[in-house]
């Protein structure tokens, strides 16, 4: 294994027992192939909850331009929740587990999972290519679901 490979099994193992999730790899290992070098960096590998400045980083880097969720105090809740799951004490909270816990939120809260009967009105309304710029369509072979998002 890897570098990244033992980082994607610790981030999978905080999922489980910090968080109390059951990680989808497959999106663990792309949200931590989105973080780039900052999972290398013991400082960038981390947020710090305690910092506003760090959370509006995760906001803005994140949710906004990875995303592409629109500004709003659901964005700022929705990072609480993430930081309350992970546990507000918990002095290592991996940037990974961050992105993906907060990822599957939005996933589930705003609808972005889509039914494949719902994925040809989405593309009737973006230009020429059939996908909005910065998204991605996947198919959820266990769900028959297509995801967007920007992994």
């Amino acid at each position: 294994m890897g570098k990244r490979d033992d980082l994607i099994a610790r981030y999978a193992d905080d999922l489980k027992n910090k968080c109390g999730m059951v990680p989808d790899m497959d999106l663990l290992t792309k949200v931590t192939i989105g973080c780039g070098p900052s999972i290398y960096d013991a400082d960038s590998n981390t947020v710090a909850a305690s910092q506003p400045g760090e959370l509006e980083t995760v906001k803005k880097n994140f949710l906004i331009k990875k995303l592409g969720l629109p500004d709003g105090p659901e964005l700022d809740a929705a990072i609480a929740r993430v930081v309350e799951t992970y546990g507000a004490s918990e002095r290592n909270k991996y940037r990974a587990v961050v992105y993906y816990d907060a990822d599957e939120t939005f996933r589930q809260r705003v609808g972005l999972r889509l039914s494949p009967a719902q994925v040809p009105a989405i593309q009737d309304k973006c230009p020429g290519h059939g996908r909005c710029p910065g998204e991605e369509f996947a198919l959820n072979q266990k769900t028959e679901t297509r995801t967007v998002g920007t992994f």
